[in-house]
């Protein structure tokens, strides 16, 4: 096993941070290509939200596993958002209307980057899935309270790297079968069930954050009083979607819906932001200027460029 100094993991952690924020300039192109402006502003607003919290949590706690799930959920947040766009503006058509069978050509009839835009578009969004199980589990310690939410945590890593593996090969440049066909055959059923666990495996990982909040006391309570608020928000948001899909009530409620869903993700950083910055948690008292000065340094940059 590797054993990596603080200095050592705080490098890798700005590294993967750096890489999720240049999602932003990315997408924010991408968006103004496509004109869609309200966008823009929403993108900006998370990706300066989650940065700072994130740059604070790991100059503090660099070997706390809830603050490297929220690493790898912004980065998988962050690229799944501009790939999305990317792929919109190259085809016309985002990732999801792609697995919809809006696509009858072959990612070999297309050039390399655009079948890798929809590639990494169909499957890169599910780190995000670290912010609503693995983030929950093991805030605010780094480390599950019992043997079962490890296990749990274990089996969604499993399936998302499952998920990945399959649409990575099976949606690959030099593949010659049309979209439509790929996602109509054996590729739809092995995807739909990794997502089906996915979504099954976060609410119970919700409901153990709200089992602990109602659990402690003290100084521990009002750190865990906020993120529950958030993730309970963001949980609904999320499934609020698959609710209203079947009835066709999405598209009339996209507009309200994106706001609502901004606020509800925006909110995860910012309960820990609280959590690190009123209730003391990791100690950090002495960094949080430092890093507040370095992150609105690089927000200033991303919307001056």
């Amino acid at each position: 096993m590797i054993h990596l100094s603080d200095t050592a993991r705080r490098r890798i952690g700005y590294g993967v941070i750096a890489i999720a924020m240049a999602a932003v300039p990315t997408n924010v192109a991408a968006l103004l290509a496509l004109g869609n402006t309200q966008e823009i502003f929403e993108q900006v607003f998370l990706g300066v939200v989650f940065a700072t919290v994130i740059v604070i949590a790991m100059r503090a706690a660099p070997r706390n596993g809830a603050v490297w799930a929220l690493v790898w959920g912004a980065l998988g947040g962050a690229w799944g958002a501009a790939l999305e766009s990317l792929a919109a503006q190259r085809t016309g058509l985002s990732p999801y209307q792609i697995s919809e069978g809006g696509l009858a050509t072959s990612p070999a009839e297309l050039d390399w980057l655009t079948a890798m835009i929809i590639n990494l578009g169909n499957w890169v969004w599910l780190l995000y899935f670290l912010l609503v199980i693995h983030l929950v589990l093991l805030f605010p310690s780094g480390r599950a309270s019992a043997r079962v939410w490890r296990w749990a945590m274990w089996i969604a890593g499993g399936v998302m790297a499952l998920n990945a593996g399959v649409a990575f090969f099976s949606l690959a440049p030099w593949v010659r079968t049309p979209y439509d066909e790929i996602f109509s055959g054996p590729m739809l059923p092995a995807i739909g069930t990794a997502n089906v666990i996915l979504l099954l495996l976060a609410p119970v990982s919700v409901g153990n954050l709200i089992v602990r909040f109602r659990r402690s006391t003290g100084v521990e309570r009002l750190q865990f009083r906020w993120l529950a608020w958030a993730v309970g928000i963001l949980a609904v948001t999320l499934l609020s979607g698959l609710v209203l899909s079947p009835f066709g009530l999405e598209d009339a409620a996209r507009g309200a819906e994106d706001v609502i869903a901004t606020l509800a993700l925006a909110g995860v950083p910012i309960s820990i932001g609280i959590a690190i910055t009123k209730y003391r948690l990791y100690d950090i008292d002495l960094i949080v200027s430092r890093s507040l000065m370095f992150v609105l340094l690089v927000g200033f940059i991303t919307v001056v460029y």
